[in-house]
């Protein structure tokens, strides 16, 4: 069973364009500058050339035969990254875009990525449009439950679709995976045995749950960190230490193997504001994939 670490990153920021952008280098180019004299340029080709992924591929393969030490260096350690980005490409799906029913829009996702996707109870005859040109399978199943109001329920079997509108709206799709805030908890102590008037500590806990495409299994993760939180005041919080690390994302498997628990902890002031504006970070997640037989075929 092959297995890959994959970093996801539950928050981005996007902003615009001051100038229209540069025609980018090829990876033949990129993997030269491999072994350029300035180590930032070398810095960056080795980051545009793993996140290009496969496009790259041939490029870095041709580069580990190179006669420069430092490409070669470079190009054998990009190597795993690249395939574990490749291995971790999300399956993508297209849906109808005329109406359709619950059960057809399942159908064809069924068809296209092999994943069994039921709906709990079984659909009607409502016609739905979804909308989905192109998108990943996480997309898919999200539009399809907010199209048809239902939200989804995992178990060992399958992914099903229930009644219901109550879903958290804080939910990030990286790929082939899904990070969904789920709940944030609040602790509160004053320690007096410091003196008087007493120590305030507040902390929060941030609770999230991540889920992989089905053909993951997700065997655990390592220390994470928060890149930025910011709240409504613009007052950055400080990550609570645990035993020396930044910041430590205990690990709970749940009842299916593709999907796991996560916490975060934090420590604010009673002065910070009141709500958290921007959360963002990364979750080291090791994965394990395996060959699975559907109807549509052979799957891996």
């Amino acid at each position: 069973m092959p297995r890959s670490l994959i970093a996801l990153v539950l928050c981005a920021g996007f902003g615009p364009s001051a100038e229209p952008p540069l025609k980018a280098p090829s990876p033949e180019q990129l993997t030269r500058q491999l072994g350029a004299p300035e180590f930032a340029t070398r810095e960056q080709a080795s980051e545009s050339l793993r996140v290009l992924g496969a496009a790259a591929l041939p490029a870095v393969q041709r580069a580990t035969t190179s006669d420069d030490p430092e490409i070669r260096r470079r190009a054998l350690a990009l190597l795993p990254a690249i395939q574990a980005r490749i291995a971790f490409t999300p399956r993508r799906v297209a849906i109808d875009p005329r109406p359709i029913t619950l059960a057809a829009a399942l159908h064809s996702l069924r068809q296209q990525t092999g994943y069994v996707v039921t709906a709990d109870p079984p659909a009607g005859k409502e016609l739905y449009t979804f909308g989905v040109p192109d998108g990943t399978f996480w997309e898919a199943v999200d539009r399809i439950a907010e199209r048809t109001n239902r939200s989804i329920v995992t178990t060992r079997e399958n992914i099903r679709l229930v009644p219901g509108t109550a879903r958290s709206p804080f939910t990030v799709r990286d790929g082939a995976f899904r990070v969904t805030l789920e709940n944030i908890h609040e602790d509160r102590n004053i320690d007096f045995s410091q003196g008087t008037p007493g120590r305030h500590d507040h902390k929060l806990t941030l609770h999230l749950s991540v889920l992989a495409e089905p053909r993951f299994a997700i065997l655990g993760g390592g220390p994470a960190q928060f890149a930025e939180v910011v709240d409504d005041r613009g007052g950055k919080l400080r990550e609570a230490p645990d035993e020396g690390r930044t910041l430590y994302f205990g690990w709970d498997i749940t009842g299916t193997e593709y999907e796991a628990s996560v916490h975060g902890l934090l420590r604010r002031s009673p002065k910070q504001g009141t709500r958290l504006a921007t959360v963002s970070g990364v979750i080291p997640v090791l994965c394990t994939s395996w060959i699975c037989i559907t109807d549509c075929g052979l799957l891996i």
